[in-house]
């Protein structure tokens, strides 16, 4: 017998027959009664920690309704720099392009901001077209895409200072790209039944051993 991972294995028996079942758990949670003998926090039985990595929460939830995702009135302005000279500021989700556009494997075509003229090409949010990765293929839940610069130099040039302005030319397109209820339907169906912390972040802007070390010591 061939082998099979767990990725084929999740591919071969059906997202839909996976997804139902799992929603169905989610019901089950939420009918268990509430444990509320003292209406204290007493009453707390078990704290249950999941701590993911790689994953900002614009790459999971930024098209999720009433959180402060890729639609947020208040998302900070970056100063996009004009063919022309000067400055213009815009959402910070409109990063730069550059030349990042043809790194990372992906050719995503850019837009533009501030007109043909004196403009700068800028690469928006954008989600990977599955058929793109693999013809026939509708999620991207279960797809492998290739990661980002996670050292503490890569990151942090990202960030520029604080500027937030060199996402895609520091860590690619890939960046920019983000996961829609159809990919990922578990995580939203948990987001939809419990509360979503919109403006959670890692302890530090770092790889995963110093965030780690954060959350297991409890600072």
């Amino acid at each position: 017998m061939s082998h099979i991972d767990r990725r084929k294995f999740l591919q071969l028996t059906g997202m839909a027959a996976i997804t139902s079942s799992l929603n169905t758990n989610i019901a089950k949670a939420l009918a268990i009664p509430a444990n509320n003998r003292t209406g204290s926090i007493r009453d707390v039985e078990h704290i249950v920690i999941l701590m993911q990595e790689n994953r900002p929460f614009d790459h999971h939830f930024g098209t999720l309704r009433g959180v402060r995702g890729f639609s947020d009135p208040r998302a900070v302005d970056i100063h996009l720099p004009l063919q022309g000279g000067g400055t213009a500021p815009a959402s910070v989700f409109l990063q730069p392009a550059g030349a990042a556009n043809i790194a990372a494997g992906f050719a995503v075509p850019p837009g533009n901001f501030g007109g043909p003229a004196n403009g700068v090409d800028v690469i928006p949010p954008f989600r990977v077209n599955p058929e793109s990765v693999s013809p026939g293929l509708k999620s991207l839940g279960l797809t492998y895409l290739p990661g980002t610069d996670h050292s503490w130099a890569g990151i942090h040039a990202a960030w520029n200072q604080g500027q937030y302005d060199n996402w895609p030319a520091h860590q690619g397109p890939i960046a920019m790209n983000y996961m829609t209820r159809d990919d990922i339907p578990y995580h939203c169906a948990l987001a939809d039944a419990f509360t979503v912390g919109d403006a959670y972040f890692c302890s530090v802007m770092a790889p995963t051993n110093p965030n780690r070390d954060y959350l297991f010591s409890g600072c």
